[in-house]
C-alpha cells in the first residue's frame, strides 16, 4: 500500500523572493531566537521557513526516512492572495509553475495543488486554466482570504 501525505505545504523560492518585495506591511520574513526564519504574518511567526519546505531534493529524503511515498504538495498561508491585481496573479503564476516544476523533476513523489488569486476572478479562472494543462492535481482552498 502506498502512503500518500495530501497535506504537505511547499515555499518557492520565487514566491519567497515576491513575499520580501511586495508583502509589507502585513507579510515577510524574519529570523527568531531559536535561529530559524520564518514567515510573518501581522508582526507574528506564522511557519518556520525549513530547507525541506523549499528542496524538493531534501523532501525526498524526509519523506523516505518518514515512509512516505507520495507528497501532494500546496502553499500554505499568505498564501497568494495579497499585492493587489498586478502582485496576486503574479505570485500565483510563479508558485504554481515551481510545483509543477517540482511534479516535472519527481513525477513519481509529487504532485500538487495550484494556488489561485480568489479576489481577481478573470484572473483565478485564467490561472486554474492554466495550472489543469501544466498538470495540478487540485486546487488549495483556504479558509479566509484577507478579512473574508
Amino acid at each position: 500500500m502506498s502512503i500518500i501525505d495530501i497535506h504537505a505545504h511547499m515555499f518557492g523560492y520565487a514566491w519567497l523572493d515576491m513575499v520580501k518585495k511586495h508583502g509589507a506591511p502585513a507579510y515577510g520574513m524574519e529570523s527568531m531566537a531559536d535561529g530559524r526564519d520564518y514567515v510573518m504574518e501581522m508582526g507574528s511567526a506564522a511557519c518556520a521557513l525549513e530547507r525541506e519546505a523549499m528542496d524538493y531534493d531534501l523532501r525526498i529524503k524526509q519523506m523516505d526516512k518518514h515512509g512516505i511515498d507520495l507528497s501532494i504538495v500546496s502553499l500554505t498561508s499568505p498564501y497568494v492572495c495579497w499585492g493587489g491585481p498586478e502582485i496576486s496573479p503574479e505570485v500565483a503564476r510563479l508558485s504554481n509553475d515551481e510545483f509543477a516544476g517540482g511534479q516535472t523533476a519527481y513525477p513519481d513523489r509529487f504532485r500538487w495543488f495550484c494556488s489561485l488569486p480568489w479576489e481577481y476572478p478573470d484572473a483565478a479562472i485564467a490561472e486554474l486554466d492554466r495550472c489543469v494543462e501544466m498538470g495540478t492535481a487540485g486546487v488549495m482552498a483556504m479558509g479566509h482570504i484577507n478579512d473574508r
